[in-house]
């Protein structure tokens, strides 16, 4: 439950259904992993407090070290049995709670010495998915440690 596991896969019967070009989601496949039981989810405090101009909401987002572990070593075990790569996919250039998980993540890799470990900025991501879709396309299979859930 801790996991949840995104594959994305393009099937050359459906590629005509994609709202993007087919010679940008052909040959797609990967499984995005996401954590799913910590984070902006359950952080505490949270809530929306206040009236009028004054009103406001939080949201807290808040992992511990065993949370990043777990579901990092489930995409580093699945990377094992495909092309042998993980994309850690965060924020840290702006976030702290992004700084944690991409040390603990890199700690985690020394795990798995037989997958390769690289790191890409959320936004950043996003964009190469779709603009350079080619070029991740044939570094596809790539099992992506994303911990965004407020994306």
């Amino acid at each position: 439950m801790y996991a949840n596991l995104r594959p994305v896969r393009a099937y050359a019967a459906l590629l005509d259904s994609s709202p993007l070009k087919n010679q940008l989601v052909e040959g797609t496949d990967m499984i995005i992993v996401r954590e799913l039981t910590g984070g902006i989810y359950y952080g505490m405090p949270r809530g929306i407090s206040g009236e009028g101009a004054e009103m406001r909401a939080v949201n807290t987002m808040t992992y511990t070290r065993a949370e990043i572990e777990r579901v990092s070593r489930m995409a580093f075990r699945l990377a094992q049995g495909r092309r042998k790569k993980v994309t850690s996919v965060d924020k840290s250039n702006v976030l702290e709670n992004s700084q944690l998980w991409r040390r603990v993540v890199v700690d985690i890799a020394r795990e798995f010495p037989d997958v390769a470990l690289d790191h890409m900025l959320v936004d950043n991501c996003a964009m190469q998915l779709i603009l350079k879709s080619a070029a991740v396309r044939h570094s596809s299979d790539r099992e992506h440690v994303r911990r965004h859930p407020e994306r």
